[in-house]
This record gives C-alpha cells, sequence and structure tokens, in this order.
C-alpha cells in the first residue's frame, strides 16, 4: 500500500489540483495496477488525545 499526504490550503485549492491538466497529466505516472482514489478529511479535536 502506498499513500500519498497532501495538506491543501482549502478544499477548492484541491478541486482546482484535479482539473488542472498538467496535474491530472501526472496522475498517470502511477503504474495500470494502482487504483487512485482521493479523499479529503477534516482534523477534528479530541479532547484528551489531539488537538486539530
Amino acid at each position: 500500500m502506498f499513500l500519498n499526504y497532501a495538506v491543501w490550503d482549502s478544499v477548492s485549492d484541491f478541486r482546482a489540483a484535479f482539473t488542472n491538466p498538467e496535474f491530472r497529466a501526472r496522475l498517470s505516472d502511477y503504474p495500470e495496477t494502482a487504483t487512485v482514489s482521493p479523499h479529503l478529511f477534516r482534523k477534528v479535536d479530541v479532547p484528551g488525545i489531539c488537538a486539530a
């Protein structure tokens, strides 16, 4: 399993990347057997465990 982790300034920046032709062209660099599945996660505070 391979994970590519990125921090985006905003959801709109994330969306803009996936509509950018240069960025999309780089997705073809992954092997044909790779599954590319972008996800967005939101940091949350968990009292007593972690802070966002």
